[in-house]
């Protein structure tokens, strides 16, 4: 538990790189990365703790560490809708956030996103961010308006900072807005995709 109590949020991911590393995000723009205090590694967990206890977690801390705060020109509201780490890369997280913008950290370098990126010029938020894991360079996003967007991360930094990135693809055929994105497992090119009236296979 975080302590001073922290306000309301979304976000949450648990890292699938480094076991143990979750972070969280709130509605004032806040990102938090907890480490377990002890180490956490899948080839000792056995060996370390088969004396002390049959789960390694039962008596787990963290030590959480405030990484980021609202920052750039996201201000008025800075709110963070959704986290998700990078499949292959145990530093790299992704944000998608209200008023349209999805940001890529790297949590070596605190305080300042290392992309940043206005991807809705309606300033729609981004409520939900999806990472494939078989094709680690694609990123969908999901708006409040409704349009879902696929993204090549090697070409999201545009080089005219005041002209949003092109997605590889966008879909305008939802009218409520984007709730839920999962790629599929198995297929880098199938993402299941979720809005108020129900679920569609792309």
């Amino acid at each position: 538990v975080l302590r001073p109590p922290p306000t309301e949020g979304y976000a949450i991911d648990w890292s699938r790189v480094t076991p143990g590393r979750l972070a969280t995000a709130d509605c004032r723009g806040n990102i938090h990365i907890w480490n377990a205090a002890h180490p956490v590694l899948p080839n000792d967990i056995a060996a370390q703790y088969k004396k002390k206890t049959k789960d390694p977690w039962s008596s787990s801390s963290f030590a959480v560490e405030p990484t980021y705060a609202a920052h750039g020109e996201n201000l008025d509201h800075p709110s963070v809708e959704d986290l998700q780490w990078s499949p292959n890369e145990a530093t790299v997280l992704a944000s998608g956030e209200c008023g349209g913008i999805v940001r890529i950290y790297d949590v070596r370098c605190p305080g300042k996103a290392m992309i940043s990126n206005k991807i809705h010029k309606s300033g729609a938020d981004v409520n939900v961010i999806a990472w494939n894991r078989l094709v680690s360079n694609l990123l969908a996003s999901g708006g409040d308006d409704g349009a879902f967007s696929v993204w090549d991360l090697r070409n999201f930094q545009s080089p005219d900072p005041s002209k949003s990135p092109k997605p590889l693809a966008r879909f305008h055929s939802h009218r409520t807005p984007i709730t839920s994105l999962e790629w599929h497992p198995t297929d880098e090119s199938m993402i299941a995709v979720s809005d108020d009236h129900g679920t569609y296979i792309y």
